[in-house]
């Protein structure tokens, strides 16, 4: 609609934390808070908004940063009630802790979430979520990336020259130059497409 009513909304009131993102998984709207998730639907209320609280779905996983989406679903770092950082994946109703022990503790070195981002993307007919990281001691960039079609996970080692940075994947075996600013990565195989998302 190009209208409404300032009364024709929804709070997201099962927790009282503070909304950081929003987005579309599938037929609902997911509000990412910041120690919780909770869902909406479109429910055609005749008044007021149409949309309607999921009941009973709200979950205490809450959103840091790295938001990245495909095909129904969508991945991000967020923390759960005990505090500590992963990776969630978020697909219908449905959350998953996708980190590992190795992971989380990567995670940990940074306590700014705006060090994070997070991209999509498709290399040898593989879709990959790719989360780029500085490091608060080193200010270094590091880059973890998941295999969404095998759920293993790799890092990738950057190499800083004249002509960088540079990363390696050590699944792949290709070098890749990748843009930090914009979570971009380039490379000069053809077979090798991105998908990429600012946050």
């Amino acid at each position: 609609p190009y209208s409404w009513t300032a009364s024709n909304f929804i709070a997201v009131e099962s927790y009282p934390d503070i909304t950081q993102a929003i987005a579309r998984v599938g037929n609902y709207i997911v509000a990412l808070g910041s120690y919780s998730t909770e869902w909406f639907y479109d429910a055609s209320n005749p008044t007021g908004t149409p949309l309607s609280r999921v009941d009973g779905a709200t979950q205490e996983i809450g959103f840091i940063q790295g938001l990245a989406s495909t095909e129904n679903a969508i991945y991000f770092v967020g923390r759960s009630s005990k505090g500590a950082a992963s990776v969630y994946q978020i697909k219908g109703l449905k959350v998953t802790d996708l980190g590992t022990p190795a992971v989380r503790r990567w995670l940990g070195t940074t306590t700014i979430d705006k060090n994070r981002r997070g991209a999509i993307i498709n290399m040898g007919g593989h879709r990959f979520f790719v989360i780029n990281q500085v490091t608060e001691q080193t200010q270094s960039v590091q880059t973890y990336m998941l295999d969404l079609d095998n759920n293993m996970w790799t890092s990738l080692i950057f190499r800083q020259d004249t002509e960088g940075p540079y990363i390696f994947s050590s699944t792949t075996g290709f070098q890749h130059n990748l843009t930090d600013d914009y979570a971009a990565v380039h490379t000069y195989f053809s077979e090798f497409e991105t998908t990429t998302v600012k946050v």
